[in-house]
C-alpha cells in the first residue's frame, strides 16, 4: 500500500498482476484476517473484475483460533460473496474427507462413497473432540454442493488435509487440485 496524506493507494503492481492472471486464487488462509482483508484494499476487487482469469477460493481447512467456528465452507463462500466478490468466483476448492453424494435426495442423507458407511458421509454430526484430535473440519454437505455450484462456482471436494498437521493444507493434493483447475478452465 501506498499512502500520500493517509489516503491507502494499493500498490500498482499488485493491480496490474491481478488484471493479467489467468488464475486469481484467493487463499489458502483464515477468511476474515487474511484473505477478506485483501479485498478491503481499494483498487482490488476492481482489479479482480476487470480480469479475463478465473477466481478460485481455497476454503480453509477448520478453524482452531475460533475466528470461523461453526461456519460451513457455503458460509465461507457467502462472507466472500458479502465482501464484493458475488459473481466472481469461478472455482471453490473445499477440503472433505470422504466424496460426498446423495444417499437419497427425498431424505437428504449423504454417504461415503468409498465404503457406504452412513456415519462417515458428513462430518456435522461428529462433536469436536472426535475430529482430528480436537480440531473441527469446515463442514461440506453434499446438498451445500449443490447449492454452491447452482449460484456459479464449480466445486471440487476433495481430502486436502496433511496428514501431520490437519489444520494445513497437504502441498501435494493443493497442487493437484489446482492443477485439475487448471485443465478444467483450459477445457472451457
Amino acid at each position: 500500500l501506498q499512502s500520500d496524506e493517509g489516503a491507502i493507494r494499493p500498490y500498482r503492481p499488485a493491480l496490474k498482476a491481478i488484471e493479467s492472471a489467468d488464475l486469481i486464487v484467493l487463499g489458502p488462509g483464515s477468511l476474515f484476517t487474511s484473505i477478506i482483508p485483501n479485498l478491503l484494499v481499494p483498487g482490488i476487487l476492481e482489479a479482480i473484475q476487470r480480469s479475463r482469469g478465473s477466481v478460485l477460493f481455497v476454503c480453509s481447512l477448520a478453524d482452531v483460533q475460533g475466528e470461523t467456528w461453526g461456519l460451513s465452507a457455503r458460509e465461507h463462500l457467502r462472507a466472500l460473496f458479502d465482501h464484493g466478490m458475488d459473481g466472481l468466483v469461478d472455482y471453490m476448492l473445499v477440503h472433505t474427507p470422504v466424496q460426498l453424494r446423495a444417499e437419497s435426495p427425498a431424505t437428504g442423507s449423504f454417504i461415503a462413497v468409498a465404503g457406504d458407511e452412513p456415519e462417515h458421509g458428513s462430518i456435522s454430526d461428529l462433536d469436536d473432540l472426535r475430529l482430528s484430535g480436537g480440531v473441527r473440519p469446515v463442514s461440506i454437505t453434499y446438498q451445500d454442493v449443490q447449492a454452491i455450484q447452482a449460484e456459479g462456482p464449480v466445486v471440487l471436494a476433495r481430502n486436502l488435509a496433511d496428514t501431520h498437521q490437519p489444520t494445513w493444507h497437504d502441498p501435494a493434493a493443493l497442487r493437484d487440485a489446482i492443477l485439475q483447475v487448471i485443465r478444467l478452465m483450459l477445457s472451457r
